[in-house]
């Protein structure tokens, strides 16, 4: 069953484009036929990790996020049969326009003037909003994973598509205090563009609601692991609303999707459902080798970063992730 949220001020039903004063969501339940879970033998039989039951996410876009277009012909390919035969929507996303088909995000890699050492994927929450807009009510959800995230798909199909996922919180940030010293609060402070400066562009934009403006001034900005987030249809109006100016300002996406959901739960009656993964990162001198970690992995939503070059032998150590 599918929340349906609709904007209600004096009795008129406003559309997405008329959010510059948002009143409260409204959140109605909808009848919608429930998920699949018979898929026919054959499709299962050609998957790459094929499995006796199958959830099917009839309804929800899957959004794969490259950082390079040169992984995107093979990997893409790699995660259709892995994912497809349970997620039959499934789009890739780069700031390269490749075909019609994919989303296309060109301010994915912080765009052509971008000023950071490693602007790669600093503003990959554009594809979201791309996908919003181009196919606007079309979808339940709209779950977007770097390229390199492993999902594990038995407790990912036990997860609340009417919910927001995200990884815990581990920082907040407030422009109350520009120059604090010391740890994260440090790097968040030089961060230029996508930090500080950044954060404080969205709150002075005359185009954010009044609203958002005194919870970020009064709550603070927030960061929090975005290798994977999901956001499910109800909140696309504030959505719409929000990620154009934040990627105006360049508020980094660790930064922004946080921060973003936060806003959207202060003013709606979606809530958060915490994500629980593993993520080796690149201080990790034995990151690549995740056939390492994976067999002692089950209580675990995703693990990062699964390089798909590097597979090799390893389908069946990969799969039994996959499968739960």
């Amino acid at each position: 069953m599918r929340v349906l949220c609709i904007l209600l001020l004096f009795g008129v039903v406003f559309t997405s484009s008329l959010i510059m004063t948002l009143p409260k969501f409204f959140c109605l339940k909808n009848d919608i036929p429930a998920l699949r879970f018979d898929v026919h033998e054959s499709v299962v039989r050609s998957s790459m990790c094929p499995t006796e039951h199958v959830h099917v996410f009839d309804e929800t876009l899957l959004i794969v996020m490259f950082n390079h277009k040169k992984h995107i012909k093979r990997n893409f390919a790699l995660l259709k049969r892995m994912y497809g035969v349970r997620f039959p929507n499934m789009k890739y996303c780069s700031d390269t326009f490749i075909e019609e088909s994919a989303i296309h995000a060109p301010l994915y890699n912080g765009g052509e003037t971008s000023r950071l050492s490693n602007p790669l994927g600093s503003l990959s929450y554009q594809c979201t909003l791309v996908a919003m807009e181009r196919f606007p009510r079309q979808f339940s959800g709209y779950l977007s994973i770097a390229d390199d995230v492993l999902l594990n798909m038995t407790r990912i199909s036990e997860l609340p598509l009417t919910e927001m996922w995200l990884e815990s919180v581990d920082q907040r940030f407030s422009t109350r205090d520009m120059h604090a010293e010391g740890g994260r609060f440090a790097l968040w402070s030089r961060l230029e563009p996508g930090g500080a400066k950044s954060s404080l562009s969205v709150e002075q934009d005359p185009q954010l609601d009044a609203r958002f403006r005194n919870k970020l001034v009064d709550l603070g900005w927030f960061n929090a692991a975005a290798d994977i987030y999901y956001f499910p249809e109800s909140t696309r109006a504030i959505f719409l609303h929000l990620a154009p100016i934040f990627l105006r300002a360049r508020v980094y996406f660790s930064n922004a999707v946080p921060t973003m959901m936060q806003l959207i739960q202060g003013e709606s009656t979606v809530r958060k459902h915490v994500l629980r993964g593993i993520s080796k990162w690149f201080y990790d001198k034995k990151r690549i080798q995740w056939q390492e970690y994976l067999p002692n992995l089950r209580n675990v939503d995703y693990y990062h970063p699964l390089k798909l070059s590097h597979l090799g032998d390893h389908i069946s150590e990969m799969c039994a992730f996959v499968n739960g």
